[in-house]
């Protein structure tokens, strides 16, 4: 027999090891908040791409488009600018500016260590093929008072840095005399104001941030939509940890109400030290094998509270019924039982690491830990802390038991009416002919429409749609790739002519092959001065048109990549993903099907669509659910079989299944979405289901051959656990992710059905 003082020592011992364990990985800043990982990831796409495509959107993420609306230009620009200076001086944007004013400078200094790299392509046949036809044009267009170019005549004597063209911007006018960009509609001026945000900014300051800024607005009697993907991902944060606390506060002070009741002693509340200890354990297992821990991880962690209690409450709740009651007799009855049941639930948690989200892997991991050791613990340490406890109860138990026995043998006598079947075919057949089986985004997350609506607005406003397709493209070499790029664009400019696409952001607007600026440079080498008289003509003096022809000659080409690293590279920066592969952003598209058509003939341009693509990981995870849900019930057959044998396997195994029958049929009536997190969540009913399948068995000369327990010994612990259990995975229906409730619901409905059916099972053991 174990002292108690020993058993606290070794939980104490156990508690600071994984207290400080836990602080200093948490220091490191590991909640992760981003909801893209509820997505399944695409199979069509390779890791490197992912990884890419990645990295490209948290670059998208720190980006705000603010759009200021006022009566007049004027009025636009003040209040933008003193949006400007708040932001940078709260530390929320790392650099801010609605003028171009200020890149003009390094626009110009980028212009100049260009040069030829700036000309289109047909300006660059026209130098090599008819030099003196484009020196004349050149010369026509200085001329010009209206023409205008980034470099001034004595830095570009050639006249290169004319041809350089930003992406088209919508709506938005850009005026560089004004050093704004901005559009009008119906009187109202609205200003574009750029900004980047801060690396360090937290999710609350964020939040705020919006928040004045919309005040701020408001009493400035002006208008404004802010277009910041990082608000979606700062308020999932901000409300998961809220979520999270008061999930588990409530959960907490529920079950510790709960036990008072029931039991009328303090020393009761011990037996939440298994479920603590395993809890911190489950957080610091996934934070070792991941590095990072979700946010709706510690969610769905928090409603595991009452499947860590099943051990304690099924065994301190024989001190109801059971005579002279013995700690240590009671938990050596309970170990063989709860072994094969624990190995049973493990096995379910664990085949969830086969699901391609990481939130599913990470609650694997989370719940198999943190299960074994609530187990464990309660195994070895809860005895030796309930010496000589006798309850005191605050509630009639035994009465509340004795009407719970005759509402099950009423339930029993009218299970054999035929009438009474003809009612549950009805429900199930009519719950899954109802049930919501397609799978939508929307079942999934619930973004804030107050977010939402600014984004369309700031879309509108600016002409840029928003639009989830584009085409990736790749290629051996960056040069390849360019001219790859080329081909997509010719392929797609006749969908632009007729208006089936808006348009396009190439990076081929912009680069040029190594081949082609090699051909410039060696065309240039052989062309003399005559050739460009036109411009000696015009007065410019004719040694600084031999330095400027001679400094093309000599310039080693530039690479892609070092292009685009120019500050007038930037509006194409992020559609590069690496040397062989890019991104063709697409607006307003009005035939994805002619696209896909004429891209699936081109090898190396594939159309990528987000929403079809989740939909298949969608479907797939789906199938896999269904395979891992097969594989759990052999998996629990072969384990029961080689325990009480095959037909006593079976038959405890038909319990879960029909709970899992009655839960979807209950969804469907309910009109919750079967999402494939719900399936997970039935795998779940399955592990679980079976606890009380094994508990409620009448087979007591197999399974309890230690130590017989009465009928109503196993219906008191059958309830508790049954009731915290329930407690816990219910208060997930207050989430306001879907996914979430969905899972809750699915699990909650699963266990409570496998509970009903395992005491009628119960019952007949009269």
């Amino acid at each position: 027999m174990r002292r108690p003082a020993f058993s606290y020592a070794i939980i104490l011992l156990l508690f600071a090891v994984l207290v400080g364990s836990l602080w200093t990985l948490w220091r490191a800043n590991t909640l992760q908040t981003d909801l893209q990982q509820l997505l399944p990831e695409s199979e069509q796409l390779s890791v490197e791409t992912r990884k890419a495509l990645a990295q490209q959107q948290q670059i998208t993420n720190q980006q705000v488009l603010m759009m200021i609306g006022a009566n007049s230009l004027e009025a636009a620009k003040a209040l933008a600018e003193q949006l400007r200076q708040q932001g940078l001086d709260s530390g929320v944007f790392r650099q801010a500016q609605w003028q171009i004013g200020s890149e003009i400078e390094a626009w110009r200094q980028s212009a100049e260590k260009l040069g030829s790299y700036l000309l289109t392509s047909a300006a660059r046949q026209q130098i090599i093929a008819a030099p003196e036809q484009y020196a004349a044009q050149w010369a026509a267009e200085m001329s010009n008072p209206f023409s205008a170019t980034l470099l001034p005549l004595s830095q570009d004597w050639l006249g290169f840095s004319r041809f350089y063209q930003a992406p088209t911007m919508g709506n938005l006018s850009q005026d560089f005399s004004e050093g704004s960009v901005y559009t009008e509609v119906d009187g109202t001026y609205w200003l574009a104001l750029r900004a980047e945000l801060a690396r360090t900014v937290s999710s609350e300051a964020l939040l705020q941030w919006y928040a004045h800024t919309k005040k701020f607005i408001a009493e400035h009697q002006a208008k404004i939509a802010i277009a910041a993907p990082a608000l979606f991902q700062a308020e999932g944060k901000v409300q998961g940890e809220k979520e999270g606390k008061w999930l588990s506060i409530i959960g907490l002070l529920a079950t510790v109400l709960l036990f008072a009741l029931v039991f009328g002693r303090w020393r009761v509340l011990l037996l939440i030290i298994p479920a603590v200890l395993g809890m911190l354990s489950g957080i610091l297992a996934v934070l070792l094998c991941f590095g990072q821990i979700h946010i709706l991880t510690l969610i769905i962690g928090t409603s595991l509270l009452g499947l860590l209690l099943d051990v304690p409450l099924h065994w301190l709740a024989k001190s109801f019924v059971m005579p002279n009651f013995c700690p240590e007799t009671a938990m050596r009855a309970l170990r063989r039982p709860f072994f094969f049941s624990t190995a049973i639930t493990l096995i379910g948690y664990l085949l969830l690491l086969a699901a391609p989200l990481p939130v599913l892997q990470q609650t694997a991991i989370y719940s198999a830990v943190a299960l074994s050791v609530a187990v464990l613990v309660a195994f070895f340490f809860l005895p030796s802390l309930f010496q000589s406890f006798i309850p005191a109860p605050r509630l009639p138990i035994n009465l509340f038991l004795t009407g719970v026995e005759k509402g099950i043998d009423w339930l029993n006598k009218k299970i054999k009416r035929p009438l009474l079947w003809v009612g549950l075919g009805i429900f199930i057949i009519g719950g899954i002919w109802q049930g919501r089986w397609h799978e939508d985004i929307a079942d999934w997350v619930r973004p804030n429409p107050v977010f939402l609506n600014d984004l369309k607005q700031v879309s509108i406003l600016s002409g840029q749609s928003i639009n989830h397709e584009f085409i990736l493209t790749e290629a051996e070499n960056s040069d390849a790739l360019i001219r790859l790029n080329r081909a997509v664009k010719a392929q797609l400019q006749p969908f632009i002519e007729q208006g089936k696409l808006g348009g396009m952001v190439n990076i081929s607007d912009f680069a040029v092959t190594t081949d082609e600026q090699v051909a410039l440079r060696q065309a240039l080498k052989h062309q003399n001065l005559r050739q460009w008289q036109p411009l000696v003509e015009m007065g410019i003096a004719p040694e600084m048109i031999t330095r400027a022809l001679k400094m093309v000659t000599v310039k080693a080409p530039t690479a892609l990549s070092e292009a685009l690293n120019e500050p007038l590279g930037e509006p194409w920066r992020a559609l590069l993903l690496n040397d062989k592969q890019a991104v063709i952003r697409l607006s307003e598209i009005k035939d994805l099907a002619g696209i896909q058509t004429v891209l699936k003939e081109m090898q190396g341009a594939q159309l990528i669509t987000p929403r079809q693509q989740i939909s298949a990981g969608f479907d797939h995870m789906r199938q896999l659910s269904l395979l891992l849900k097969g594989i759990s019930y052999g998996l629990a057959a072969l384990l029961l079989a080689l325990w009480v044998g095959w037909k006593r396997a079976l038959t405890m195994l038909a319990i879960p299944l029909a709970a899992v029958v009655f839960t979807v049929a209950s969804l469907g009536w309910l009109g919750i979405a079967l999402s494939a997190f719900s399936i997970f969540g039935l795998l779940l009913v399955m592990a679980i289901g079976v606890d009380y399948a094994i508990y409620g068995s009448t087979l007591k000369s197999v399974i309890h051959q230690s130590l017989c327990l009465e009928k109503r010994q196993r219906l008191a612990g059958m309830l508790m656990a049954l009731t915290t259990t329930l407690l816990t995975f219910g208060l997930l229906a207050f989430s306001s992710t879907p996914v979430v409730v969905g899972f809750g619901a699915s699990v909650s409905f699963g266990i409570f059905f496998s509970a009903i059916l395992s005491m009628i099972v119960l019952e007949k053991s009269k």
